[in-house]
């Protein structure tokens, strides 16, 4: 797609295409950091003003994006990134198991988080698991689940209220890698200006997000020698799902303003 051909068919004196992170990554600048409907505080930490902004979500995919600002009075610029495609780093036997197990299942020689870390993710290692462990299946469910098309998430996230059950254990494999490739997002970009959880996955599953002991956090810690250096950064759950439009909106107002100064 050819943004200066759009805007010259059109007659548009600005275009800028942008994919939905980046917009996403923009949304963020809008959002009342004081209003719990908008942002709930995963982990407090030491905001330093015109310091990097890093963002990963959870929905459909994974995404993530980052901001920058030369100067604490120059705006920030967000920018793209496929950091959802890093490759998956399984922590236990069990893990290595899912691993072989997405690689045969889809044909494919190597894993990517997104593969773990996203809803359609979420299925994956829901279905693993029901093939390794066949007699913790709760029959009812496990139909509900395999019936229920696109909703086969939200089915494994309402049974994972249940002690014990695959739904459940399904539901802490993910928050864990979400947390460790959060952390991982940490230590690439050291987001001193904050770390922020979107995706539509995070609020409907904040429960496993927040706490200082929840499987999020505890992945998000398990970053080795340098661990110590996620204590100060502060981490953010979007709890709106609608910073896309929002940044959509305050790039489009930026660029007008641009030009018509």
């Amino acid at each position: 797609i050819d943004g200066n051909q759009i805007a010259t068919e059109l007659g548009i004196k600005k275009l800028e295409l942008i994919n939905d992170f980046v917009a996403s990554g923009y949304g963020l600048l809008t959002l009342d950091l004081t209003s719990q409907s908008e942002i709930e505080v995963i982990q407090n930490g030491k905001i330093s003003v015109g310091g990097p902004i890093a963002c990963i979500g959870s929905g459909t995919g994974l995404g993530e994006t980052y901001l920058t600002s030369s100067t604490e009075k120059v705006e920030y610029e967000a920018f793209p990134t496929e950091g959802g495609h890093s490759p998956f780093a399984p922590c236990s036997e069990l893990e290595y198991e899912l691993t072989e197990f997405i690689k045969k299942s889809l044909n494919i020689e190597r894993v990517s988080v997104e593969r773990v870390v996203s809803g359609i993710g979420l299925v994956t290692v829901y279905q693993f698991l029901s093939e390794k462990y066949n007699e913790k299946i709760d029959p009812l469910v496990h139909n509900s689940i395999m019936t229920a098309g696109d909703m086969k998430a939200k089915i494994i996230a309402e049974g994972a209220t249940v002690k014990d059950s695959l739904c459940e254990q399904a539901i802490e494999i993910w928050a864990k890698h979400y947390g460790a490739e959060a952390g991982s997002c940490c230590l690439k970009f050291y987001p001193r200006g904050g770390l922020y959880l979107a995706g539509g996955m995070t609020p409907k599953l904040i429960d496993w997000i927040r706490g200082k002991d929840s499987p999020f956090m505890k992945g998000f810690r398990n970053q080795g020698r340098v661990s110590y250096m996620l204590d100060d950064i502060p981490v953010y759950a979007v709890m709106e799902c609608d910073i896309g439009q929002r940044g959509a909106c305050y790039l489009a107002s930026k660029l007008y303003n641009a030009i018509t100064k």
